[in-house]
């Protein structure tokens, strides 16, 4: 949990070195806001998801593991084997109603968008056209793999919300 916080403090801060030069107070403090509620809320879901996922993957492994070695009595397996199991779908719950994945990416994209456009302003007050040049390569490289990994996310909702269980069930048949 201490990793999550710092990454979330350093990107708060290299945030800041994009907008701390802004001349206008109001339009500054907005920036600040916006980009930090962003922030905090990107690295949060992401984290939720990560966490939930997780639990829902190792939990049916315990109970796998459990059930194998036979080395325990049939009770305890019994009680480990609830608790996974609720604790499994309590996460496959969690994510499915938090929808933290979604939201994650929401706000990941909402943010790579400010910083995209406050890299862009700065770089209109440059004047070494080498410099310019720079800038544009490298956020055009940023939202190339930027959109790569949207794509990705984006086929791999698509194919989550658009599977047909009757098709599946055709196919195997």
């Amino acid at each position: 949990m201490l990793r999550f916080w710092r990454s979330v403090r350093k990107e708060k801060d290299d945030f800041e070195a994009l907008y701390e030069n802004i001349p206008d107070a109001i339009l500054k403090s907005r920036i600040k806001s916006l980009g930090e509620w962003y922030i905090e809320y990107a690295c949060a879901n992401k984290f939720k998801f990560y966490l939930f996922s997780l639990i829902g993957i190792i939990a049916p492994l315990i109970v796998t593991a459990f059930n194998a070695l036979n080395m325990i009595s049939g009770d305890l397996v019994k009680v480990v084997t609830v608790i996974c199991s609720l604790t499994t779908s309590f996460s496959t719950s969690y994510l499915a109603l938090t929808r933290c994945r979604e939201k994650w990416k929401i706000y990941r994209d909402a943010i790579e968008s400010i910083k995209r456009l406050l890299v862009l302003y700065w770089s209109d007050s440059i004047q070494d056209n080498n410099l310019k040049c720079l800038i544009s390569e490298i956020e055009k490289l940023k939202d190339t793999e930027y959109k790569k990994w949207s794509d990705t996310y984006n086929t791999l909702a698509e194919d989550v919300l658009h599977k047909d269980p009757l098709s599946d069930k055709q196919a195997n048949e």
